[in-house]
């Protein structure tokens, strides 16, 4: 009984990680001085940002 509930932490604890990390990679990537270049030649704005 009290695996399942370890396992359901760590999942919950796994998934809050990789999501953590998907928005701190995303926030680096419209930081990034070669995207803000980009936005500002262009006069455009970021819509979506996909991990590869």
């Amino acid at each position: 009984m009290s695996l399942g509930i370890e396992t359901q932490i760590n999942q919950n604890n796994d998934l809050n990680k990789k999501i953590d990390q998907t928005n701190r990679l995303k926030k680096e990537a419209l930081q990034h001085p070669l995207v803000s270049k980009a936005v500002n030649i262009f006069n455009g704005k970021v819509v979506d940002i996909k991990l590869l």
